[in-house]
């Protein structure tokens, strides 16, 4: 018996040393796997409640909410194609040269967009509750600034139209702009390369 014993003893002390070694190269693999997969957890979009569910990251949380925001202050009274007028605008001086390169900074330009003027702290403040009466204006003016967010949206103005007003305003800087569409209340402008007073021509 002491010799079967003494036999299987270093069998044992093998089998469990194999085991061990098994077990240690198992966890190096997890935490190499785990080490290399973690930083993707950080980058997990959070969900906007504000933008219907859709699943987006902090940059196009603050950019949708800076559009959100914007079209419900200046369009939410227009029909679907006043919203996408203005969402126009918005679109094309972001691809214009001289302008900011993202919504929110457009939008934030002093004194660009009456609903904010010199407001820097829009994009970074929570979205004020919306009235009962207004959920349906806010609902459309939210799908369309999801559009542009996604890349979906198409711009229904040229790209050189950089402007917009209410129809009554007719000042310094309205006489040096061509009215190219009239939506509802709002004037749609560009640039008047002629020289002559063009708000006197509306379309």
């Amino acid at each position: 018996v002491k010799n079967i014993i003494i036999k299987v003893t270093p069998m044992g002390t093998m089998m469990v040393s194999q085991l061990k070694n098994k077990v240690q190269i198992s966890w190096l693999i997890f935490i190499f796997i785990l080490g290399i997969s973690f930083p993707s957890f950080l980058s997990i979009p959070s969900k906007s409640r504000e933008s219907g569910g859709v699943v987006l990251s902090e940059y196009h949380n603050k950019e949708f909410r800076c559009l959100a925001n914007t079209l419900y202050a200046e369009a939410r009274g227009e029909p679907e194609e006043g919203i996408r007028a203005v969402m126009s605008v918005i679109y094309n001086r972001k691809k214009a040269k001289g302008y900011p390169s993202t919504f929110c900074g457009v939008i934030l330009q002093d004194k660009q967009f009456s609903a904010f003027n010199s407001d820097k702290s829009l994009a970074t403040k929570p979205l004020k509750p919306i009235r009962e009466l207004d959920k349906e204006a806010y609902r459309k003016v939210s799908s369309v600034a999801q559009e542009a967010i996604q890349g979906a949206f198409k711009p229904v103005l040229d790209e050189d139209v950089l402007h917009y007003a209410k129809t009554s305003v007719r000042n310094h800087w309205t006489k040096r702009m061509k009215v190219v569409k009239i939506v509802s209340s709002h004037k749609f402008m560009k640039v008047n390369t002629s020289g002559e007073d063009a708000t006197k021509k509306e379309i």
